[in-house]
């Protein structure tokens, strides 16, 4: 009479173990694309946040200015917008080095410096002085990624205007009639 063996083989050892190998490899690729989906994520985001504060304070700047003016450069690859406030403070913005330096300065003394990087490409400034249009207009560099090197979104070109010495969502209405949007209420 022969005796049964309570082991395993081998053979089912040899194929537990290739399973348990192909799992994981599976599960470090979806590991790695996970990490870098956020990190594409979490740098986009920082981006479009940039993007957005630059956005509000260039507009607030053009808004509460009474003159514009584009100063030349002391450099081929910038330019600067020079902003008078009413209260003789002058801001100025400069494009260069793919990002957009604001200095807030009052005589000779500096009272503020922010610098908004932007991705790789061409930053210009525009002044319509017939209409009072003030913009600010980022090309990003074609087939260059918004994130990394290796891939991810590319960033839409980004037009920022403003109107100078106004904001028209703070018109007073001096008729007293009814806009628009009263009526949808």
């Amino acid at each position: 009479m022969m005796q049964r063996r309570s082991g395993k083989s081998l053979i089912e050892i040899v194929v537990v173990l290739s399973t348990m190998t192909v799992i994981m490899a599976l599960s470090i690729t979806t590991l790695f694309l996970v990490m870098r989906a956020d990190s594409f994520g979490m740098t986009s985001l920082a981006v479009t946040s940039n993007r957005a504060r630059l956005s509000r304070q260039f507009r607030s700047d053009v808004h509460a200015a009474q003159s514009a003016s584009l100063v030349p450069a002391t450099d081929s690859d910038s330019q600067q917008l020079s902003l008078l406030h009413a209260d003789a403070t002058v801001v100025m913005y400069e494009a260069a080095n793919n990002s957009v330096r604001r200095t807030r300065q009052q005589g000779d003394d500096v009272l503020s410096r922010e610098t908004f990087p932007l991705s790789k490409g061409d930053a210009r400034f525009t002044v319509d002085e017939e209409a009072g249009w003030l913009r600010l207009v980022h090309n990003p560099q074609p087939n260059i990624p918004a994130v990394s090197s290796s891939g991810g979104p590319t960033l839409p070109a980004l037009h920022i205007e403003a109107r100078l010495g106004s904001d028209h969502r703070h018109i007073v209405r001096t008729d007293n009639s009814p806009d628009d949007t009263d009526s949808n209420r």
